[in-house]
């Protein structure tokens, strides 16, 4: 890849679905050779957690993973940023309709998030899943977000979430309960 940036063909170098773990010893190494590292990361990041992995290999970051993106302040792009329209209102824990859906996100903590997210947004003005891509947006440390807008509705209201400023206060209670 240094290779790459020394001819002009790219700039930096990310990683999908990486470790937090194997990204540092690969800027570590990097960084021992005079090469260059990272310099951003593409792992799942939402306010619903995953209770499994979408499929093998892939990353959701978990709070130690948040701590070292925040202490480290690498840009975090993550994919899947919306969960999949779980925070749309189109699901409850009665309908099991979408199996990945249900597999993954389906959990009485995430619901609860839901349930944080819809009353944050009544406070705000907005919807449940424009609160949803506010939290990605919101962190501590640089982030960007994949959108999976289906239609131009969709997109308006992806550009709209994207302008809600959250407190880390209000970041925290989304995620936890408490701020």
């Amino acid at each position: 890849m240094n290779e790459h940036i020394e001819a002009g063909r790219i700039k930096a170098i990310g990683g999908s679905n990486w470790t937090t773990e194997r990204l540092q010893e690969a800027n570590e190494y990097a960084a021992a050779n005079g090469l260059v590292g990272f310099s951003f990361s593409s792992p799942n990041l939402s306010l619903a957690k995953a209770n499994e992995p979408f499929w093998k290999d892939c990353v959701s970051t978990d709070s130690d993973d948040l701590k070292w993106h925040e202490a480290t302040q690498m840009p975090l792009l993550s994919w899947s940023s919306q969960a999949r329209g779980f925070f749309t209102g189109r699901f409850t824990p009665e309908d099991r309709s979408n199996a990945d859906l249900v597999r993954v996100f389906y959990s009485e903590a995430n619901w609860d998030r839901l349930d944080r997210a819809e009353q944050l947004g009544k406070e705000k003005g907005v919807t449940a899943i424009q609160i949803a891509l506010a939290y990605v947006l919101n962190q501590s440390f640089p982030t960007c977000a994949l959108i999976g807008a289906q239609n131009e509705a969709e997109l308006i209201s992806c550009l709209e979430g994207s302008k809600i400023e959250l407190t880390q206060e209000e970041v925290e209670w989304l995620e936890n309960g408490e701020a």
